[in-house]
């Protein structure tokens, strides 16, 4: 009598920007036993450091080069290997090549994680992008106007790497980006300055009454396997905190069906720009005045996507995703459709607010009809930062709606429900 069938093993390259480790291992059950890669030395890990030690196996990867891990990794014979932190796309790559292990090559895995590398690679591919110049690490206000003289303005100034939208900056002209520079923000590394790409005038792709319209943007969540796309949803998102810091999306979106064929033509133009053969891909577009637009690929599952759909009864999208890093083609019967929307709701603080006072009114939150859960990230005396980006939100909701005229009044009575008081700087 034969014994039972050996567990696949999925290596998972981990950070403190990935998805909580107990989704991640939830998430495997039933598909894989993980060994976590992951610096046990980086402080912003807080407790997950002790947690990850529960949920598999742990390789502490510090102070040891892609080769080390690979060679330390290969002992435990894995069988697939992913990361959804935006940083270790390159590394993730480096160790997979080693061992010969599904996942992108390091030349698409650098376009993944740096921002210019991406934004060349789509222009060299014919893919419409807007005007983009690299501002090198340590520029000064005496190189502004060399600087200034590459680009159209406004635009915006974004780190080369890095995740939710943390740092990115409004310019409005060239003396902006000298007062910029001056004060210092190209001191810590290199920057990517490119025009800001101006929304469509006409909403009505979005709806009527869409308070998503003012952003203009969507997601695409899709699948590539043997190099074919395959596209399961597009996610709409709500409208942006200054400079460009991310409230929230919802699933599916509000975008209508004349448009949607522009936004996922465009999805698979960067697809084929950037080499992409076997992975996952999630694609924010913009509608702009010039065009359908490409504002940045990631090779992973979107933020707080799994979570809406599972709220829509949808399958497991991390398990899907654990599947395809495995080399195991999960079934994906194209785009899901979905009766409800679900939505993800995330509060931003002003600018200006150096520290949160007081903040009331979430338990009434999480009373109104069709909130499953709302999570509080600030407390009372908390420090604020408009350079963490969307990361740094105040709180958060997850609920569903029957439709999008009721997720406009949901997202609107949050607002009406909840106050904050804050210092300024």
């Amino acid at each position: 009598m034969s014994g039972p069938a050996a567990r696949l093993m999925l290596a998972v390259v981990h950070g403190p920007q990935s998805v909580e480790p107990m989704r991640f291992a939830e998430a495997a059950e039933g598909v894989a036993d993980l060994v976590w890669l992951v610096d046990l030395a980086d402080p912003r890990l807080g407790e997950m450091a002790h947690l990850i030690g529960k949920l598999g196996t742990v390789l502490d990867t510090t102070g040891l080069g892609p080769g080390e891990v690979a060679d330390r990794l290969a002992e435990h014979g894995p069988d697939g290997i992913m990361t959804l932190v935006d940083e270790q796309m390159v590394t993730t790559a480096q160790i997979a090549e080693r061992l010969s292990l599904p996942f992108y090559d390091q030349r698409t895995a650098l376009a993944l994680a740096d921002k210019h590398a991406q934004r060349e690679a789509l222009r060299v591919a014919g893919v419409s992008v807007p005007r983009f110049c690299v501002v090198p690490a340590g520029s000064t206000a005496d190189d502004a106007g060399r600087i200034a003289s590459l680009m159209t303005f406004p635009a915006v100034l974004k780190p080369l790497t890095g995740t939710a939208s943390a740092g990115v900056q409004s310019v409005a002209d060239a003396a902006d980006l000298r007062r910029m520079l001056a004060r210092g923000e190209a001191a810590s590394g290199g920057l990517l300055l490119e025009e800001r790409l101006e929304g469509a005038r006409d909403c009505s792709a979005f709806g009527t009454g869409s308070v998503a319209g003012a952003s203009g943007c969507v997601a695409v969540e899709s699948v590539v396997a043997g190099g074919e796309i395959c596209h399961l949803a597009v996610a709409g998102r709500f409208a942006l905190e200054e400079p460009f810091r991310g409230t929230g999306s919802f699933v599916p979106s509000n975008l209508d069906r004349t448009a949607l064929q522009p936004v996922l033509d465009v999805t698979e133009d960067a697809a084929r720009a950037l080499g992409m053969t076997r992975g996952w891909m999630n694609t924010d577009v913009k509608l702009t005045s010039v065009g359908t637009r490409v504002l940045e690929v990631n090779g992973r599952v979107g933020g707080n996507v799994p979570e809406m759909f599972e709220l829509l009864d949808g399958p497991h999208l991390l398990a899907m995703a654990m599947l395809l890093a495995l080399g195991v083609d999960p079934a994906v019967p194209g785009m899901f459709e979905f009766d409800r929307v679900a939505f993800y709701f995330s509060a931003q603080a002003p600018m200006t607010a150096r520290r949160l006072v007081a903040l009331e009114g979430l338990d009434r939150v999480a009373a109104l009809p069709g909130v499953r859960h709302v999570v509080r990230r600030h407390n009372p005396g908390d420090e604020l930062d408009w350079r963490e980006g969307s990361a740094g939100y105040l709180f958060a909701v997850f609920g569903t709606a029957e439709d999008h005229d009721q997720l406009w009044s949901l997202r609107h009575a949050v607002d009406d429900l909840v106050s904050a008081v804050y210092e300024y700087s």
